[in-house]
């Protein structure tokens, strides 16, 4: 609902002024809503007399508060009015107006947020994703007001099913919720399906060993690129070591998304540690895993054995090893474009960024310590192109990840 930076805007605010002179229903609705296209806080100043005024219907009022959430403006001066909007009510628009409050109000809001809490719980009012339940939990009389509601809401007989949720709980020392997240890192069915990866993660604080196992479990049995961000993290040594085996036979969806998560993890220099002793094995098949991890080791990292691969008597290794001194090669012209991108005419900018992207794979662009990270070449550059460039990256995601889909067929 925001507009984007950079944008003129002047037109826009012409409009919703007009439209706020004229001061009929519908005129006041429609400024309101534009309003929240708007990019400061500031532009929210004129709605605030309008929402306070005694003769303003509900669904205006609801509206103004649209903008003001989109916008992350708030004035105490319309808590008094705005807390009867939820008073008695547990719908999806009391619970629109409570997150609302819990998130850009001051403590007196949260405070009426949280009284509000009190009366209900998992049962009461509407089913919906409860957001204000997350907002609150972010300090501790917000949380431990979310603890409570949580536990009154299980004597009452309702079950308490989200990830996080049974995290506060078993966090807060519940000793049900913690038996629940135990047995939900080894399921990954039902209500558990989207817990496992938070009841993993909360295990390894206190059973890291544990907590692996069943990450490598969740791998092994489905195939879930994060089951092995969880193992990296938990064990990086031994994470890399059994990745890299499992590497080698995986269907090239997943060998996709393996190779991503062990250079992000470990590194191209420890990445190519793990390769060397597979490019001198004398099975053709560990060659081969050995030449196609090399195309995702930045080329940075030397791999002297690299060259010797291409010329393998096996043509599989031949074709993986060749594969891989093309893309390492596109990867470094990539790598040029990027240290001139900054002092480039702003057409050019553009044309090397979509390079880039054409010639690195995006998942690695996005990542913090990637040599081929491009946050900081980003943020020289206009506001407009970390727009367009986020869409690119999808684009390009969803492209490799399809073709590797496809080529999982002759697996």
């Amino acid at each position: 609902m925001r507009s984007s930076a950079g944008r003129d805007l002047s037109g826009l605010r012409e409009r919703i002024a007009g439209l706020l002179t004229h001061g009929d229903p519908e005129s006041l609705d429609i400024a309101a809503a534009l309003t929240g296209f708007l990019l400061d806080a500031d532009d929210a100043q004129l709605l605030v007399a309008i929402y306070l005024a005694p003769q303003t219907p509900p669904t205006l009022r609801h509206r103004i508060l649209g903008s003001f959430n989109a916008l992350q403006f708030y004035t105490p001066a319309i808590l008094p009015l705005t807390c009867t909007l939820i008073e008695g009510r547990f719908d999806d628009e009391a619970q629109f107006v409570a997150a609302y409050l819990a998130d850009f109000g001051d403590m007196d809001a949260r405070n009426a947020v949280i009284d509000w809490l009190s009366s209900q719980d998992l049962g009461t009012g509407s089913s919906s994703r409860r957001h204000y339940l997350d907002v609150l939990a972010r300090d501790s009389a917000g949380k431990a007001a979310v603890i409570e509601f949580l536990r009154r809401s299980r004597e009452n007989g309702h079950l308490v099913i989200d990830a996080g949720q049974l995290l506060l709980l078993a966090e807060a020392g519940d000793t049900w919720a913690q038996d629940e997240l135990v047995r939900a890192s080894y399921r990954y069915s039902g209500f558990d399906r989207g817990n496992a990866v938070t009841a993993i993660d909360f295990l390894r604080e206190e059973e890291p060993q544990e907590a692996y196992f069943a990450a490598r479990r969740l791998l092994v049995r489905h195939d879930l690129a994060v089951a092995a961000d969880l193992m990296l993290e938990i064990d990086p040594e031994r994470a890399g070591r059994e990745l890299v085996e499992r590497y080698g036979s995986a269907a090239p969806s997943l060998r996709l998304e393996l190779e991503r998560r062990l250079r992000v993890h470990l590194g191209g220099a420890r990445l190519a540690d793990l390769a060397a002793p597979l490019a001198t094995s004398s099975r053709a098949r560990d060659r081969t895993t050995a030449a196609r991890l090399a195309a995702v080791i930045p080329p940075g990292v030397p791999l002297a054995w690299l060259g010797t691969l291409a010329g393998d008597i096996s043509p599989n290794v031949q074709e993986a090893a060749r594969d891989a001194l093309r893309r390492r090669g596109l990867e470094a012209s990539a790598m040029e474009h990027r240290a001139l991108i900054r002092t480039s005419p702003k057409p050019l900018q553009w044309a090397r960024l979509l390079t880039i992207f054409e010639l690195v794979d995006p998942f690695f662009l996005w990542s913090r310590d990637d040599p081929s990270n491009l946050g900081d070449v980003l943020e020289a550059l206009p506001f407009e192109f970390l727009d367009e460039a986020g869409q690119v990256r999808g684009q390009q995601l969803k492209q490799r990840g399809d073709a590797a889909r496809k080529a999982d067929k002759g697996h």
